[in-house]
């Protein structure tokens, strides 16, 4: 009984050990915020290289190397030096802007229901009603294109620091 309960607090230690933060990670900074943004091993990063500034490429962090100033990917590494872009997804965007128009989707089908069930004299969808879902659906695109993703150019106002902060005990 003593190993099982020993068993349990010692998986139960590791697990939460693992779900910690990383010491080692890619931090976007911006000049004249105190918010800067972090991406970790087993983040997926989209930036553009300056060698190819027109081609959005979306990869997973493997590794970051701090010694180097590397971003080791599945197949290529990238010295931060290199990226020319980074681009930031929207997650509020994404969620309101398809429910919109998904809403608009809806506001149409029931309308349209009800106007063909209800015959020649019954229930008819007004234009007023029409408008209301069209600017429902407009705007709920509009969210989705245009606020879905921030981009940000790197310069000297805007830089990718790889932060590193492990504590080494063996170097005085």
């Amino acid at each position: 009984m003593k190993l099982l309960k020993g068993l349990i607090v010692w998986l139960s230690i590791f697990s939460w050990s693992t779900t910690l933060s990383s010491q080692i990670y890619l931090q976007l900074e911006r000049s004249g915020w105190t918010e800067t943004i972090r991406f970790y091993e087993g983040d997926y990063l989209q930036f553009k290289l300056k060698e190819f500034p027109k081609t959005w490429r979306s990869e997973e962090i493997l590794s970051i190397k701090p010694e180097e100033n590397i971003l080791v990917f599945e197949d290529n590494f990238y010295n931060i030096n290199q990226i020319h872009s980074i681009r930031i997804n929207k997650n509020w965007a994404k969620a309101i802007g398809p429910k919109l128009m998904l809403f608009s989707a809806a506001w149409f089908t029931y309308g349209g229901i009800a106007t063909l069930a209800s015959g020649e004299g019954g229930y008819k969808m007004s234009s007023n009603e029409i408008v209301i879902g069209g600017i429902i659906a407009s705007v709920g695109f509009f969210i989705k294109t245009l606020f879905s993703k921030k981009k940000f150019k790197l310069n000297k106002r805007k830089r990718l620091r790889i932060m590193d902060l492990r504590m080494n005990v063996n170097n005085p």
